[in-house]
């Protein structure tokens, strides 16, 4: 699991506008100070890691724990995790449970990991399947194959809920954020057909880098995942490892 350090130093200053101005120690302390939630949040880690200031886990966790009292989602994701590192399973869950309903990331992974190590498997799906609309990288790597170790062992009964994840999943990709051809070759198509299968009829096709596509409904055919999309006029089914959030392809 991502340390304190890695989860919040970098988000911290890539979503507080006055940071980004000047990430000095004394101009975070200041801006800290003044209650910035982002501010507190990066001075905690920079306490935390000893970068650029004398190492003081205590003082990074107050720091943390102001930006998280503020709701700023980075820090109670960085809490989260901590409360996780140390075994305190019910103070991790309502941190990171703080985190992942503002559609942080971090915070559902990690959400996802305490509560396959509390035996919910469901649960832990269900944030699985939802952080991957937030993670980019080996953070969404790992997100996937998560998912896909739980969903190799599901029993019918499971399944079910599954189908109901997934589309909860591709309702909040539509509502939340459009979607965008990911994962082939520039000048490649990616292939709409009439339903979820290789074996339907080609009805059109998508060029590398398509944007603002809309998910309408999915389906799980065998170990593949297939999502229905919308792109103007032009409606049908496209493998799911194929379309991501937009934040895969800025």
């Amino acid at each position: 699991m991502k340390t304190i350090f890695t989860v919040l130093l970098f988000t911290a200053g890539l979503t507080s506008t006055s940071i980004c101005q000047d990430t000095s120690i004394p101009q975070i302390k200041r801006n800290a100070e003044r209650g910035d939630a982002a501010a507190q949040c990066m001075l905690g880690a920079r306490y935390i890691s000893g970068d650029g200031v004398k190492q003081d886990y205590a003082a990074g966790l107050s720091w943390l724990r102001k930006s998280a009292d503020q709701g700023y989602a980075p820090a109670q994701s960085g809490l989260g995790i901590d409360y996780a590192a140390k075994k305190d399973d019910a103070q991790a869950a309502v941190w990171l449970r703080r985190a992942a309903d503002q559609d942080d990331g971090d915070g559902q992974l990690a959400l996802g990991e305490l509560e396959l190590r509390r035996g919910d498997r469901i649960e832990a799906l269900k944030w699985f399947l939802f952080s991957s609309h937030h993670l980019s990288g080996s953070d969404l790597a790992r997100a996937e194959q998560a998912s896909n170790e739980i969903i190799k062992t599901l029993t019918p009964t499971e399944r079910a809920k599954l189908a109901e994840l997934k589309k909860a999943k591709e309702k909040a990709a539509s509502e939340d954020a459009p979607l965008v051809v990911v994962g082939i070759d520039q000048g490649d198509t990616l292939s709409v057909r009439s339903g979820p299968g290789a074996k339907y009829p080609l009805v059109g096709s998508l060029p590398s880098g398509t944007r603002k596509i809309k998910a309408i409904d999915s389906t799980t055919v065998g170990d593949a995942y297939w999502i229905k999309i919308q792109v103007g006029n032009l409606k049908g089914w496209v493998n799911g490892k194929y379309v991501g959030p937009a934040s895969l392809n800025p």
